[in-house]
């Protein structure tokens, strides 16, 4: 019996197609969405997230997706009415501004949602991690791993079917 053809298909379904640029598989679209509980304890700062070269406003205890392949970001507390452009370089920084990396950003298992608490001491920006809610990550291990190993035993099962039988 050659189980050769099935185990290039195994090595071909089954490695994560997030890690390799060539990879047969192509990437799932998850989503990241985050949220910080207490921004309204700060009414003179407006809130601004950038990522990807990207700014976007936060508001607090509301959701604000930032799309997919999201790694890294960072939270910016600028005076209120500070105006802020949606598009901006990887170095930018907005004047008179306070910053803050935000941990545990990435989606590279489904789609996550991560809530943050906000603490301003002085001049010093801080973030702490609350909570972070997979949202997808059964549907990720059905398709990606489940699913490819299902069709491969169907493959070998059906290929002895066809060894077995009698020749006509």
């Amino acid at each position: 019996m050659k189980l050769r053809p099935y185990l290039l298909s195994l090595a071909i379904f089954c490695q994560p197609s997030f890690a390799f640029a060539d990879a047969v598989i192509p990437r799932f679209n998850f989503k990241l969405s985050v949220r910080f509980e207490n921004l309204s304890d700060y009414p003179e700062r407006d809130f601004y997230v950038k990522y990807n070269l990207r700014t976007v406003k936060v508001e607090s205890g509301e959701a604000v997706c930032l799309g997919s392949r999201v790694h890294g970001a960072m939270l910016f507390a600028v005076p209120r009415g500070s105006d802020i452009p949606h598009s901006v370089a990887w170095n930018w920084r907005p004047p008179n501004a306070m910053e803050a990396n935000l941990q545990g950003i990435s989606t590279d298992f489904g789609d996550r949602e991560v809530t943050y608490r906000v603490l301003i001491e002085g001049r010093t920006l801080s973030t702490k991690l609350v909570a972070s809610h997979s949202l997808g990550a059964m549907m990720f291990w059905g398709i990606a791993i489940i699913l490819p190993i299902f069709l491969i035993a169907i493959g070998i099962w059906i290929h002895r079917r066809k060894a077995t039988a009698p020749s006509v």
